[in-house]
């Protein structure tokens, strides 16, 4: 990413998981809320998961609780985008930013030297939740286009291999939460 992000010559960035399929009508809605406010410096989409085709019936177990995750992180992220304008995390399975914002100097130092535990230990724990935890620590507004022109159709696992997406998840946002709340400090302002 930190290869790429530079030779990008267009006001918005979009990143995007190779496992994810848009809609014709993707762009223009994850677009529109950049042109509305300058304030916006990222947006995300709505997601759901891609139906296995002729799935056995564990498959259709483990589909069914991906399709429940995705659904628990969009009524989440819709949510808090229409309560208070904030996000737990920009998903980047789809997700625009401001270029300038990616190709700023200080946030690539940032992104590729990150810590946790009060810079004991090296985090890298993912693109998203730095990326959002930058942008709430240098006053940019998130925002989820949350509406089915902007749906994007994702995979999940559709075996055991999910409870350890999940345990990453999990193990991930725990890390980047703690370097908020007790580290970075910036939700408490």
């Amino acid at each position: 990413m930190t290869q790429a992000i530079p030779e990008v010559r267009t006001a918005i960035t979009l990143l995007a998981d190779d496992d994810v399929s848009w809609p014709r009508t993707l762009l223009p809605w994850i677009l529109a809320p950049f042109e509305k406010d300058e304030k916006y410096g990222g947006v995300v989409t709505c997601q759901r998961l891609r139906r296995a085709i002729a799935p056995s019936l564990s498959q259709r177990v483990w589909g069914f609780l991906g399709a429940l995750y995705l659904e628990r992180r969009n009524f989440d992220c819709g949510a808090t985008t229409h309560v208070d304008g904030g996000l737990p995390c920009m998903s980047g399975r789809t997700v625009a930013y401001r270029t300038q914002i990616l190709q700023n100097e200080a946030f690539t130092y940032a992104f590729t030297n990150e810590e946790w535990w009060f810079g004991k230990y090296q985090l890298n724990a993912d693109d998203d939740n730095f990326i959002t935890r930058w942008m709430v620590s240098h006053g940019w507004e998130t925002y989820m286009q949350y509406h089915p022109e902007a749906e994007v159709l994702t995979t999940l696992e559709d075996n055991p291999r999910f409870l350890k997406q999940c345990a990453r998840w999990s193990r991930s946002n725990w890390r980047s939460n703690l370097t908020s709340m007790f580290h970075e400090k910036h939700i408490w302002q």
